[in-house]
């Protein structure tokens, strides 16, 4: 996981930015945001934000799980 994005723990990332880092979908992480089985959070009526801390800790249950 990765893909070469640089996020930064005290940093505010887009749903896309997420994807694209976490290599998922964007519908997947709509629906993770929606479902809250991520700590995501909409800024105003429209748009969804993570914080790097959060996406950096799915990153490393993700590597966990494929070892």
């Amino acid at each position: 996981m990765g893909n070469g994005i640089k996020i930064e723990p005290g940093g505010l990332y887009t749903l896309e930015q997420a994807a694209e880092y976490l290599q998922v979908h964007y519908t997947t992480m709509r629906r993770w945001a929606k479902q809250e089985i991520i700590p995501a959070f909409k800024v105003g009526d429209r748009f969804w934000r993570i914080y790097g801390r959060d996406l950096l800790a799915l990153n490393k249950i993700g590597e966990s799980e494929e070892e």
